[in-house]
């Protein structure tokens, strides 16, 4: 290449950079304006969608917050295989209980008190959740008059299908019929549950309805002198009754867990289904109880 060819295309470079420069520039310009402009977008989009979720947040009015919360600490829970205990920082142990049914069979309740359990919650009866029958267990009887020849403490329980408060009130007056001339020193306990059919009888009741019934009870039962008390799981607690009404009763928490997360008082806690007791053939409820009955 000969000088003047070399200096030609020297000179060209020059006066393609002198073009290409203020592109460059304006290319630069537009993508930190794009990017400025995108950052403060996401900036006040964050703080308008958090301005917005506290609100709605700060604006919600929780239905339960006057309703009492429970002084268990946790902390005092052991878990052993079969078992699980609780003993405050002043030493003082909940009591082992089982709930039991014609389910469990013929139980040797000498054996049950000799394993560490201090009370059971005996089925009284039901009432069809089809026909609206009111049925006695058949084990009631022979239940409690053995626990009671054991030294167990006794409470009952009847499972509910009203639909009615005067129906609750029929299945209060068939409790009472049933437990008069026994020892009972534990609650007597409405138990009304979600059923997994719809063809039960209570499936359209409402919250309200479920709540009117499950006092009508209780009324009922405190006015014959007994401890009336509601069993059921947490959300059917919270979400099935209006707790605000039925906490004015002892509560029986249902909660399957190594520790319960609900937070409000509850005085007995069904922590298993599928426990095993000595003298009882067959997988049971097993239950702890904070207060002295």
């Amino acid at each position: 290449m000969t000088y003047e060819e070399t200096k030609s295309r020297r000179t060209k470079k020059k006066k393609a950079k002198k073009v290409f420069t203020p592109f460059k520039l304006i290319l630069i310009f537009l993508l930190i304006f794009c990017l400025w402009h995108l950052n403060i977008s996401n900036i006040f989009s964050l703080i308008l969608n958090n301005t917005e979720a506290s609100a709605t947040t700060d604006s919600i009015d929780d239905p339960y917050k006057d309703v009492p919360l429970h002084s268990y600490n946790w902390d005092n829970l052991s878990v052993t295989s079969n078992r699980v205990e609780y003993a405050d920082a002043k030493g003082s142990e909940a009591m082992q209980g089982v709930d039991v049914s014609r389910y469990q069979g013929d139980i040797d309740w000498a054996k049950v008190k000799a394993s560490g359990v201090s009370y059971a919650m005996l089925r009284v009866g039901y009432r069809g959740y089809e026909s609206g029958i009111i049925t006695i267990d058949e084990k009631f009887i022979q239940n409690m008059q053995q626990a009671i020849a054991a030294g167990v403490k006794v409470g009952a329980y009847f499972f509910s299908q009203a639909i009615t408060e005067d129906e609750a009130i029929e299945e209060a007056e068939f409790v009472l019929q049933n437990i008069s001339g026994y020892d009972i020193s534990f609650p007597i306990v409405f138990d009304l549950e979600e059923i997994s059919s719809s063809d039960h009888r209570t499936y359209n009741l409402t919250r309200e309805q479920r709540t009117d019934i499950a006092l009508a009870f209780c009324n009922r039962i405190e006015a014959a002198g007994y401890t009336p008390m509601v069993y059921g799981n947490a959300s059917w607690l919270t979400d099935y009754y209006d707790l605000t009404q039925i906490i004015k009763y002892d509560i029986w928490l249902a909660q399957y867990a190594d520790c319960p997360s609900f937070p409000y008082d509850f005085k007995m806690w069904q922590y298993t289904n599928a426990g095993y007791v000595d003298g009882i053939n067959h997988i049971v409820d097993i239950n702890l109880c904070f207060t002295s009955y």
